[in-house]
């Protein structure tokens, strides 16, 4: 109950669609790991997205620019992307839009391959995953300049065979579109699901390091099944979807 404020706070913005708060939202998300761990824990890979994607549906260039700074978080940067996918999938005249961002984005990759400020394999590894999730087949050449130079980790979104069959075999498509939910909704799941409304016990991190740096009292953190595009909690590396949940 002490560490949730900025979360509500996000969710308020969210809800007023107050667009002119993006730049503030990019802020928080360019917070080194160890800020970004404190505050959000797993929450920012399950719900940060919807926010990302309502703030910045009309300033996608914004977004563009938050994945080219250097040094940024991996998970802050993947959720960018999966944001950006969202907007294809919820509004497919925009599809052809959210193609050429995505491209662009991997022309600047391979422009910047030997920027290791920049570069990072699982990143690019789930941005082509993403990709995937949208049919995203004009990109083909993009993506396979990407794994000729070695750019994406084959463990994340598997190797360049398996992505080329999947984008271009109708049969392979399943719909990754995710829930949009209002606060009402959001508030509904928090209170049903989150550690700390419910009668489960929390899960209490006893990290000494984060507690010597930012308080004393252990960090309590959110009991949440995994989301479809979250990394897989078996340690594997690779999407949930492309893991143990197809053994579901």
């Amino acid at each position: 109950s002490t560490h949730n404020f900025i979360l509500h706070t996000i969710f308020l913005l969210k809800e007023l669609k107050a667009e002119n708060s993006l730049q503030i939202l990019l802020d928080i998300l360019r917070q080194n790991e160890e800020y970004i761990d404190y505050w959000f824990s797993d929450f920012l890979t399950e719900g940060i997205w919807e926010s990302i994607y309502t703030l910045g549906y009309n300033r996608m260039d914004e977004l563009s620019s938050f994945l080219k700074e250097p040094n940024r978080y991996c998970y802050c940067r993947t959720e960018i992307s999966v944001a950006v996918t969202q907007i294809a999938l919820h509004h497919p005249e925009r599809r052809e839009e959210v193609i050429k961002w995505f491209g662009e984005m991997l022309t600047f990759f391979l422009d910047n391959k030997e920027n290791n400020n920049i570069i990072e394999s699982e990143m690019i590894g789930l941005m082509v995953s993403d990709i995937l999730d949208i049919k995203g087949s004009e990109l083909i050449p993009e993506i396979t300049e990407i794994y000729q130079n070695e750019l994406s980790s084959i463990g994340v979104a598997g190797d360049l065979e398996s992505i080329i069959d999947e984008l271009t075999n109708p049969a392979l498509f399943y719909d990754h579109k995710r829930d949009l939910m209002d606060i009402f909704s959001q508030y509904k799941e928090i209170v049903n699901t989150w550690a700390g409304y419910t009668e489960e016990e929390p899960i209490v991190v006893n990290d000494e390091k984060s507690n010597d740096i930012f308080t004393n009292n252990p960090v309590t953190e959110f009991s949440r099944k995994p989301g479809r595009n979250d990394l897989c909690p078996c340690g594997s590396g690779k999407k949930y979807k492309k893991c143990c949940l197809k053994d579901k």
